[in-house]
């Protein structure tokens, strides 16, 4: 289940017009209704694909006065009953995608990451973040785009606005309620454009809305990626891509996994469940990775080989303590792989990684 902190089939139906595309081989389909305006939202272009449009404003627009009077009339597909934009019925009575109202439908499934390639140009601006892991909510005050996400597996789900082909400010966070600001799960401010990651563990029957939002009024273009993965073993490691400077904080659980490695130091400590983040870090420098948990005694040990120990750079595991720490140095785009670890109880944790 979703923790609040305290790769994968896009669907959108409802019209007329149908659109076919091949993306990494795998034949999938876009239907959107005539007249709809796709305010903010994005394509699915598959891992490491491009887009032929992104999501800004399309389709038909309604001029006529009858707009605004409530009743759905020919050349409308909404009426709300006013003539405003952002609230999923657009000011020409177009249905708005990528808003709480119609969100961007995604359904993740394990090894098939989905990558989004969108903009906030034209989107509504009705939402903001709870300040946490170092969020201020008076910074997220563009327009945003919204994706509601389910998945077929249990596993670690990861968000990341990735800075290339992202040409604004923009800030990220997790809901399980898309209206709900309290049900926040997790948030990242990079203070630039893109660089921003966040990742909970979700389970089939969860939702999860994810926020592009705008720093500082900004709007724009933006690149989402979006996986599934459980984590447990090196063939499946939670992939986290590190840029910029600010704090970058994840969230796990240990509950649903098996012990499949151990420290090479620290006396082979690690004899319970764990897992494994892939992280790729962008700038060259000296990082600590926190782990944290009230649920297991932690253990944590970072690698430049997945699964082999005499690759082993650090280790810590502070018996009977709830932390642990790692720290090691990196050139420009060098991975490390981190694994979370329990010596004594299983259950919830949380990462903090800074430079």
């Amino acid at each position: 289940m979703l923790r609040p902190v305290n790769r994968g089939t896009l669907t959108l139906k409802a019209g007329s017009l149908l659109l076919l595309f091949v993306a990494c081989g795998a034949r999938s389909s876009l239907e959107i209704p005539t007249g709809v305006e796709a305010l903010g939202g994005g394509e699915a272009v598959g891992a490491g694909g491009a887009s032929p449009g992104g999501g800004g404003n399309g389709g038909s627009t309604v001029t006529g006065i009858s707009c605004g009077n409530g009743i759905i009339e020919a050349g409308e597909q909404c009426d709300d009953g006013n003539q405003t934009s952002g609230d999923g019925c657009s000011v020409s009575c177009g249905t708005e995608l990528g808003s709480c109202e119609i969100p961007v439908l995604v359904t993740l499934g394990i090894g098939s990451p989905q990558l989004f390639s969108g903009t906030t140009l034209g989107a509504p601006s009705q939402h903001t973040l709870i300040n946490a892991d170092g969020c201020a909510a008076s910074s997220a005050t563009g327009p945003e785009s919204i994706y509601q996400v389910t998945v077929t597996d249990v596993g670690h789900v990861t968000a990341w606005v990735q800075s290339v082909g992202t040409d604004h400010d923009t800030v990220l966070y997790t809901r399980t309620s898309c209206e709900s600001a309290e049900s926040q799960l997790a948030c990242h401010d990079n203070s630039a454009n893109g660089g921003e990651v966040v990742s909970s563990w979700m389970e089939p029957g969860d939702t999860m809305f994810v926020f592009v939002d705008g720093g500082n009024g900004a709007a724009g273009a933006y690149q989402l990626n979006l996986d599934l993965s459980r984590g447990g073993i090196c063939d499946d490691p939670v992939p986290i891509t590190v840029e910029g400077s600010a704090p970058l904080f994840l969230e796990g659980t240990l509950a649903s996994l098996s012990n499949d490695s151990n420290a090479n130091g620290c006396n082979g400590a690690g004899s319970g469940a764990d897992s494994v983040y892939e992280l790729r870090f962008s700038n060259a420098g000296d990082y600590t990775i926190d782990l944290e948990s009230a649920a297991f005694s932690p253990v944590i040990y970072a690698q430049t080989q997945c699964g082999d120990g005499g690759t082993e750079v650090d280790c810590d595991a502070p018996f009977n303590n709830d932390t642990a720490q790692v720290s090691f140095s990196v050139t420009a785009n060098e991975t490390r792989f981190v694994w979370v670890d329990a010596e004594v109880g299983i259950g919830d944790y949380a990462l903090t990684i800074t430079h």
